[in-house]
């Protein structure tokens, strides 16, 4: 596949979506804030997802090889930042923020710290965000999630004719996307 250069640039740009708008969350006094510059994140993921996508169609992907590759290169350094931010909290932290980050460490090692940190008190915009020092480790997950579910998606697709299969992916991008907001579709009808 040949190089997509201008994907490079939006996803520099949403690179710096996310940076201009945590500048004007981490306490510092920045002229730059970016109201709603989390969706920076939202296309990058887009981008990954596409990509992913695009290097299935180059070749045929075996599942023990692409598993074997992402768990070197995504759980092993995961479990290693775990262990050693648990290491840490175990010196600083008292028992209740240790047992919180306990269950986030858990959560990111084995590919659901997105789902853990949404359903717990420590999401990512709630107050006490600074006690859990392992709160980005929802990217990861996605990521993984990401990973995973479009290869099981390739494997079911690629054996449909076209126009199933442009009405399937149209049906799970939809349902992607209410499943995705459906907390805040909840929140603003109640």
């Amino acid at each position: 596949m040949k190089r997509l250069v201008h994907l490079d640039g939006l996803r520099g740009w949403a690179i710096a979506l996310v940076l201009i708008f945590h500048l004007g969350t981490v306490g510092m006094a920045s002229p730059l804030t970016l109201p709603g510059g989390y969706l920076g994140v939202e296309m990058f993921l887009v981008l990954s997802g596409y990509l992913l996508a695009m290097g299935f169609t180059r070749k045929e992907v075996k599942l023990k090889d692409f598993v074997c590759k992402k768990i070197l290169r995504i759980l092993f350094p995961v479990s290693v930042a775990a262990l050693l931010a648990l290491f840490m909290c175990l010196l600083s932290m008292d028992s209740e923020d240790l047992h919180k980050s306990a269950r986030t460490a858990t959560a990111a090692v084995c590919g659901y710290a997105n789902i853990q940190l949404a359903e717990s008190s420590s999401g990512y915009f709630s107050e006490n965000v600074s006690f859990n020092p392992l709160l980005h480790m929802w990217y990861v997950a996605i990521t993984l999630q990401l990973y995973i579910w479009g290869y099981v998606l390739y494997c079911i697709v690629k054996r449909m004719s076209k126009p199933l299969m442009i009405g399937t992916l149209s049906l799970i991008g939809v349902l992607s996307i209410v499943w995705c907001y459906c907390s805040e579709i909840r929140t603003s009808v109640t």
